[in-house]
């Protein structure tokens, strides 16, 4: 299996593509990059690749049918019919593979990245082209092209900066009121509100799942997608003005606030321990 695959595949999922495309994002600028989809992808990949001569049979409440033969897609409701089709997708795509991170896999969908528009656009057609051959063909009613995505998913990568922190808290203030039929009105303070509802402020719980996620990378393998992400060294100059808010910058945050430093993350149990001790939310509910 390439590095690249992330899908059903051993000490790597969604978060691992998240963190390693939200680095690559942050350290190069300007970036653009293709998510694609592949459109029926387990429909329509061949049998030759898999099977030898597969035959199937419809059964019925009266009876059953005689056999068939069947020359596309992969079997539905068997165990390894994931493993199969990501070894489907290495073999088919090998041609095409880049280097960690600038093209990632998780299962049928696809992450390119390019430091122009130009090279990207070439790097969709070549896919659209080579995946043709194999009765494969991109979804363009979902395939998108975005120039510095904000993620929505997966906040252990999020560069959390003050103001973004304070709007999630007001989020969760008002849906905690709403939940609990307590307005403003009854003028009860929102550390009341959430310790009768036993739950932790969000921005602890970040912290904790920040903390967790590092001490993963740390303690990932070297040829990981996470790991090699984390320390690429990305060239070119940086846009004038003030940084903005790296993941990193958020991190050393964190430490700071529960006294934590990255050589403790080879003990994993002492490093979860402090991470779930990230602030007093703990008393109230197990994080």
């Amino acid at each position: 299996m390439t590095l690249n695959q992330c899908g059903s595949v051993k000490n790597c999922g969604t978060t691992n593509t998240i963190h390693a495309t939200r680095l690559l994002l942050e350290k190069r600028q300007p970036l653009h990059v293709a998510f694609l989809d592949l459109e029926k992808a387990f429909d329509r990949v061949p049998h030759l690749l898999l099977y030898r001569e597969p035959k199937s049979r419809v059964q019925a409440a009266a009876s059953t049918s005689k056999d068939f033969r069947v020359s596309v897609g992969i079997h539905q409701g068997l165990a390894l019919s994931p493993l199969l089709f990501i070894l489907v997708m290495d073999i088919v795509t090998w041609d095409l593979h880049q280097q960690p991170p600038w093209m990632l896999l998780y299962a049928d969908a696809v992450m390119l990245a390019a430091t122009n528009k130009a090279d990207l656009q070439n790097q969709v057609q070549a896919w659209s082209d080579w995946i043709a051959q194999f009765s494969l063909r991109l979804n363009v009613k979902k395939t998108k092209t975005v120039i510095r995505p904000v993620a929505t998913y997966g906040a252990e990568c999020w560069p959390m900066t003050k103001d973004a922190e304070r709007q999630l808290g007001v989020m969760e203030t008002k849906m905690l009121r709403l939940i609990s039929g307590i307005t403003r009105l009854d003028h009860v303070q929102n550390d009341n509100i959430r310790e009768r509802c036993r739950v932790a402020p969000i921005a602890e719980k970040l912290r904790k799942s920040r903390l967790q996620w590092y001490g993963h990378v740390l303690r990932a393998n070297d040829k990981t997608v996470a790991k090699m992400d984390f320390a690429l060294e990305v060239s070119g100059a940086r846009p004038r003005g003030r940084p903005k808010q790296r993941w990193t910058n958020t991190l050393h945050n964190d430490l700071k606030v529960i006294g934590l430093h990255p050589d403790k993350a080879p003990d994993q149990d002492l490093w979860q321990q402090r991470a779930r001790r990230a602030g007093p939310a703990t008393l109230w509910e197990k994080c």
